[in-house]
């Protein structure tokens, strides 16, 4: 008896959802597909924004004094070594796993290694080698950065 009567609860069920799927029509506003505002969405709205200038303004910026790589900033260069005045030449730049220095001529003597963080002749700190540019620290405490590749 009880498999009857749920065999006969179910078939009024389908009987019911199959009514309901087949004869309910809900209105096409609710269904219907939606026109988009052409006019609203411009060309430069998906253009990427220009954050060149903010990234130059954090990359120069000093946080939690140390360097971008969390090594400590090198210390300040003395009045008497900023008062020198030394003309070198860059030669070319080298980067390899785990090191990055730089080929330099100071007047017109032998070529001289400088690693990342180390002192330039002029007083001045090498900062960072790319291989697309040099950036060095001036011993005014100015960032400077010379370009090496250009495409």
């Amino acid at each position: 008896m009880k498999i009857r009567f749920s065999l006969l609860i179910l078939i009024f069920w389908s009987i019911g959802a199959w009514f309901g799927w087949a004869a309910v029509v809900p209105e096409t506003s609710l269904v219907a597909q939606r026109q988009g505002n052409s006019g609203t969405a411009q060309f430069g709205d998906f253009n990427r924004p220009d954050i060149d200038d903010a990234r130059k303004v954090l990359e120069t910026a000093v946080l939690w004094g140390v360097q971008r790589d969390g090594k400590p900033f090198p210390p300040p260069v003395s009045k008497e070594e900023a008062q020198k005045k030394v003309d070198w030449q860059l030669l070319g730049s080298a980067i390899r796993p785990k090191e990055r220095y730089i080929l330099i001529r100071v007047a017109n003597n032998s070529p001289v290694t400088i690693k990342e963080g180390d002192a330039l002749p002029d007083g001045g700190r090498l900062l960072r080698v790319t291989k697309k540019m040099v950036t060095i620290q001036t011993p005014e405490g100015d960032k400077r950065q010379i370009q090496t590749y250009s495409e």
